[in-house]
């Protein structure tokens, strides 16, 4: 059976997190194994399906992720992650939001895993991430990803290596 394995920051009542515990959801149901891990607990969540079986990488809440954020403790989330996606050994990997993206791939360098890495795009490529440094970096990643999902066609036309964009608009996914 495949395993699937999400990843995002939380399962607040974001955009990013509804279509990834929808998507989640729906592989649930089909009797696919799927993994949700989050870095932190919100007091309000999307729901999971009971078959979807959640991490949580701090086992904290936003307000005390957010007070321990740090470099060490970064560090530590991403070998946890690592360790976490090692222990799984997914067929599938789909981290949401562009930090979660970059996350990921950093926490699998030097593994296998990063060519199961299925990125996300959910906000305008050409601004998000704000930092320039950062977005080369996302974009060379997604360039040279095996598979990345964008929402809209101005997002894969933002991007040089057509080949591996799939355009997947938000309604396809809630039928």
């Amino acid at each position: 059976m495949k395993k699937y394995v999400f990843i995002a920051p939380s399962l607040s009542n974001g955009g990013a997190e509804r279509v990834a515990s929808i998507f989640a959801n729906d592989l649930a149901k089909k009797g696919k194994e799927v993994f949700f891990i989050i870095h932190f607990y919100t007091k309000e969540s999307y729901f999971l399906n009971e078959n979807v079986k959640m991490i949580c990488l701090s086992d904290l809440y936003e307000d005390d992720y957010r007070k321990k954020i740090s470099f060490p403790f970064l560090l530590k989330l991403l070998f946890k992650l690592r360790k976490e996606i090692l222990k799984i050994k997914p067929d599938y990997i789909i981290p949401f939001l562009w930090t979660t993206c970059i996350r990921t791939n950093i926490s699998l360098f030097f593994t296998s895993y990063k060519n199961k890495i299925i990125h996300t795009v959910r906000n305008n490529p050409e601004i998000f991430p704000k930092n320039r440094f950062i977005r080369l970096y996302r974009d060379f990643l997604i360039n040279h990803s095996k598979l990345t999902i964008v929402q809209n066609k101005a997002q894969a036309n933002y991007f040089n290596n057509k080949s591996n964009i799939k355009v997947i608009f938000c309604k396809r996914l809630l039928k």
